[in-house]
């Protein structure tokens, strides 16, 4: 059989290369020694021992990029599985913290490096400045609003509204000691006026029926409660002229053959005017009420509170005109009557 001989590739590509002997014994032992082992270099230290995947200080190549690898001297095209980092999350991350600064060596070893996680020590001292002065400020608001001159000025203001409360305090025990006593005195005057009301209304109820009584069956009968609610005065001339001047309402001025319902021989104006220029009445208690205000006014107001004064009634101011005889007739008529309140009076 004959030897085959050995062939050279033309571009080397398939050359396979004899291994060269070291010289260098010491070296050779040394790479045969640590050839399987690796070192990391790191910011603060160097470290034999480590894991890729803890780290995150290598790069990590894209997968979709193709790469050549030789095996067994046969080219072939294929993608690297490269290991990739993976972050670590918020939780992980603060559970290093935690566990990292549980120990206060840690925390002086990092303060002393000149920062915290990030925090440089430049940043915290800029930090402290500005706490301190958020810190001043309101120090000073405090000491300036309850230890300076406004704080004085409170307690002055509390003082005077203690001082003026214990003088309003005595001056408040005076006045409810008036007061209870002006109490007492309302409530007497009260009972008092309720006692006079009851009695007026007794009388007046006993004015009424002795009106009543007196002109039952005549046309002034219907007067009766309007003439008993005035003063008994005023009623008494209110009867006994009516009974002078209409015989209590037997004749009277009419307005169209109807009552004007003026008893009294009163002439007052108005738009309504009856038989002999004398007013006519809306009703009775027009009547009563408009010839009661005009004998009122002359009792109290020009005090003709006797028949022999009230003959004004009569003549006017000036009866100079009228015969004496028909005066004393008037007087003695109207007084026959007026006197007979007084007996009710005395009932």
């Amino acid at each position: 059989m004959e030897k085959l001989k050995k062939q050279k590739s033309i571009d080397s590509f398939c050359q396979k290369n004899e291994p060269k002997e070291f010289s260098d014994y010491g070296l050779a032992k040394f790479i045969q020694k640590n050839k399987k082992s690796s070192v990391l270099f790191g910011k603060s230290q160097r470290s034999s021992s480590f894991k890729t995947e803890n780290l995150k200080l290598y790069f990590v190549k894209n997968n979709n990029q193709p790469n050549f690898q030789y095996l067994d001297g046969i080219l072939r095209y294929e993608k690297i599985i490269c290991s990739k980092g993976i972050r670590k999350g918020k939780a992980d991350l603060y559970q290093e913290i935690k566990e990292r600064y549980s120990d206060w060596r840690n925390y002086v070893r990092d303060f002393l490096d000149g920062s915290t996680r990030g925090v440089s020590l430049a940043k915290m001292w800029n930090v402290s400045i500005v706490a301190s002065l958020f810190f001043g400020m309101f120090l000073i608001t405090f000491i300036y609003r309850y230890l300076g001159p406004n704080a004085s000025a409170v307690s002055n203001r509390n003082k005077e509204s203690q001082i003026s409360q214990e003088v309003l305090g005595a001056e408040a025990e005076k006045i409810i000691k008036v007061d209870e006593k002006d109490k007492e005195d309302y409530e007497d005057y009260v009972s008092k006026i309720m006692m006079d009301y009851e009695k007026d209304s007794e009388n007046e109820k006993k004015l009424k029926e002795d009106i009543e009584e007196m002109v039952k069956g005549y046309p002034m009968e219907k007067m009766a409660p309007f003439i008993a609610k005035q003063d008994r005065i005023v009623a008494a001339f209110l009867v006994a002229i009516a009974k002078k001047e209409s015989n209590w309402g037997k004749r009277v001025p009419v307005l169209e053959g109807k009552d004007c319902y003026n008893y009294w021989g009163y002439r007052g104006i108005r738009k309504k005017m009856g038989t002999g220029g004398h007013t006519c009445f809306d009703g009775p208690k027009d009547a009563v009420e408009t010839v009661a205000k005009r004998i009122s006014s002359l009792v109290n107001n020009e005090k003709l509170n006797t028949p022999e004064k009230m003959i004004v009634w009569k003549c006017g101011y000036d009866c100079s005109w009228d015969k004496p005889s028909a005066m004393r007739k008037w007087v003695q008529d109207v007084d026959a009557y007026f006197e007979k309140f007084d007996e009710f009076e005395e009932e």
